[in-house]
C-alpha cells in the first residue's frame, strides 16, 4: 500500500534528515511486529518498518510519523529529553502516536 522509499524521501525533504549519515535504505518487516513501529540499526544504516502498519487503516500522515521517528536515531541513539523535544517537531506528532497505540492495541488483541 505505502511505497517506504517515497515517504523517506518526503520525510527527509521536509522535515529531518542527518547532516553526518548518507539517506538509510528502508524495508518492511519481514513478520507482522506488533511490540514495536519500526527500528534504526546504525551498522547498517536501515530503517526497518513493522509491516503492520502497511495498512489501509494507518494514514500516510501516521506512517510518516514513524519514518521521521526512525530517522532521528541517525544522530540519535538514545530516547532521551534531546530526542524527544526533536520527535515533537514533526506535525501532530503526539496526536499520530496515540493513533498509532490504538491501531497497535486493536491489532494486537
Amino acid at each position: 500500500m505505502y511505497n517506504l522509499d517515497e515517504l523517506l524521501d518526503e520525510v527527509r525533504e521536509k522535515y529531518y534528515k542527518s547532516s553526518v549519515l548518507k539517506r538509510p535504505t528502508i524495508s518492511w518487516s519481514e513478520d507482522y511486529i506488533t511490540d514495536y513501529f519500526g527500528e534504526y540499526t546504525f551498522y547498517n544504516n536501515h530503517i526497518c518498518i513493522s509491516r503492520i502498519l502497511n495498512s489501509p487503516e494507518v494514514s500516510r500522515e501516521m506512517l510518516s510519523s514513524v519514518v521521521y521517528h526512525e530517522s532521528l536515531h541517525q544522530d540519535f541513539q538514545e530516547h532521551n529529553s534531546t530526542f524527544d523535544n526533536k520527535a515533537k517537531l514533526f506535525p501532530k506528532y503526539n496526536e499520530l502516536n496515540k493513533k498509532l497505540e490504538e491501531f497497535s492495541a486493536k491489532v494486537h488483541s
